[in-house]
């Protein structure tokens, strides 16, 4: 019988390292055997405080890269730290794989993907006919390239745990586990025999979140054992409060003379 593992998932930090201190915060006390962090931590030098104050609970620590983020895909960011993109690390009983990227930024920095945009703007005629969006042609090389290496590699998908940062839909092939984030909602459903975890944001410190920099971020606590999921989403407050009724991401009011003045939002004592 598989032991059970209890996963910390996090995602979407944005660089926002207020939010973060706060999540640390709660994090004090809570146990887990891995943490899994589903993109967006943000540019290098906040991506190495952020792994590096997570590294003091003692734990392995796997990532994922997504649309935010600015530093190479080759980078070794820090020591107790992996970029499991496109290869996997045995954490137990279980077997976790994750791919980096994003279609939100075209993904950049993504070396499987490189100069495939031009590609599919050279040939648009074509590949719009087959594939209809470049989202759905980069969705078929991923999914061509995750194939090769499962096979290759003889992971048995029962003991399988993926990681990307944006949600693959129709995925063709069935880990026990998926976690994803960029999103910005908390959100678990069981589908066809996958456990897909939504696993949030830390802040939603981004123009292109669908939720005001106020709202609470989210982080995640998995208890994992054979094909039984738990979930438990923790909620941490904002690091941003307030200042106007209006409501949006971000807000400038611009004078006659130019000057810009910011509207809706400030950040508070952490």
């Amino acid at each position: 019988m598989m032991k059970g593992l209890r996963i910390l998932s996090l995602s979407d930090i944005h660089g926002d390292m207020d939010a973060y201190q706060i999540f640390l915060n709660r994090l004090e006390g809570q146990s887990f055997d891995v943490a899994i962090i589903a993109g967006d931590l943000g540019g290098l030098k906040e991506a190495r405080t952020i792994l590096s104050k997570l590294a003091n609970f003692g734990k392995p620590i796997l990532y994922v890269m997504g649309n935010w983020d600015s530093f190479s895909y080759l980078d070794n960011i820090h020591e107790a730290a992996t970029h499991i993109h496109l290869t996997h690390q045995r954490i137990g009983d279980w077997v976790f794989l994750g791919y980096s990227g994003c279609s939100a930024n075209l993904y950049c920095g993504n070396p499987s993907l490189a100069g495939k945009h031009e590609e599919f703007l050279s040939k648009a005629r074509h590949y719009k006919r087959k594939y209809s969006s470049y989202e759905l042609f980069c969705k078929s090389i991923v999914f061509k390239e995750l194939q090769t290496y499962i096979h290759e590699n003889q992971i048995d998908v029962d003991e399988l745990i993926f990681v990307s940062h944006d949600r693959f839909y129709a995925l063709p092939f069935t880990p026990v586990l998926y976690i994803f984030g960029h999103r910005h909602t908390p959100k678990y459903t069981y589908y066809k025999g996958i456990h897909c975890l939504n696993t949030s944001a830390i802040s939603m410190e981004s123009t292109m979140s669908n939720k005001d920099m106020d709202a609470p971020g989210n982080f995640c606590l998995i208890d994992l054992e054979g094909t039984a999921c738990q979930i438990n989403f923790q909620e941490i407050p904002s690091p941003y409060v307030r200042t106007d009724r209006f409501h949006g991401s971000c807000f400038q009011d611009v004078e006659e003379n130019g000057y810009c003045d910011t509207a809706f939002f400030k950040k508070r004592k952490v």
